[in-house]
């Protein structure tokens, strides 16, 4: 995992990085001590798993920023800490759905408590889903591939079909096919398909979705679609292929 640690005090921020580091010697830790470099980090794209955040900076609420990183990345997951537990004990479980935070740290920070909190950040990255980001670039929201039955290509338009509606945003087949995981596949130059929503294989040549929608599958696709099918379902009679 990649952690952010954002805190004013540099000793404090540099310690924390080294107990995390010595926790998940496979994880990457990296440090900031003001809310705006973090801020700057994220907004320009770079992101982590997890970013450990102080509520009371020098340059501003951690709780205010928390919310602005979520909106950018809900992927990103949320550990306060703070030296004024009486004062935000409460206020960290008023945040708004969608920021609230993993696990919450009171200074100093006891190995035991920094060890749960990590263990719970691991939890929760193996349930996440895979978030896809639709909308425009101003204007970005995130759809849980899980939900996805489908997706249709047409010019640069990508028409997402999810159980609750539709979805659309700007791009390539190609480039949506590095952002799914590996319940998808591509059956066709204008179509991907969740294998997962399969509900019967006609042919060869088409697919139905559990939607109702057919889907047609190319030939030039052909081998590789059965080949991630038979794979996806090896040993299940579920679809006698």
């Amino acid at each position: 995992m990649k952690y952010f640690i954002c805190d004013d005090n540099v000793l404090f921020a540099e310690d924390l990085a080294r107990r995390i580091s010595a926790a998940d010697n496979v994880g990457s830790v990296e440090v900031f001590t003001t809310l705006s470099s973090l801020m700057f980090h994220i907004q320009g794209g770079e992101r982590a798993d997890a970013v450990f955040l102080d509520i009371v900076n020098k340059d501003g609420s951690g709780l205010e920023a928390a919310k602005k990183i979520r909106q950018k990345d809900p992927s990103i997951k949320i550990v306060f800490v703070t030296g004024y537990v009486e004062d935000f004990s409460q206020a960290i479980f008023d945040c708004p759905v969608g920021s609230e935070p993993v696990a919450f740290l009171a200074k100093p920070v006891n190995d035991k408590y920094l060890n749960a909190a990590l263990s719970k950040l691991k939890s929760a990255e193996k349930r996440a889903g895979v978030l896809i980001p639709v909308g425009s670039s101003r204007n970005t929201s995130y759809i849980d591939a899980g939900g996805i039955i489908y997706i249709m290509s047409e010019r640069r338009q990508m028409r997402i079909f999810t159980e609750s509606g539709e979805e659309c945003c700007y791009g390539r087949v190609a480039d949506m096919m590095k952002l799914l995981p590996d319940s998808f596949c591509r059956c066709h130059r204008s179509y991907i398909i969740n294998l997962d929503k399969i509900a019967h294989i006609k042919n060869k040549t088409g697919v139905v979705m559990k939607n109702g929608s057919e889907i047609p599958v190319g030939g030039v696709f052909s081998e590789a679609f059965m080949d991630a099918v038979t794979r996806r379902y090896a040993g299940s009679p579920f679809l006698g292929v």
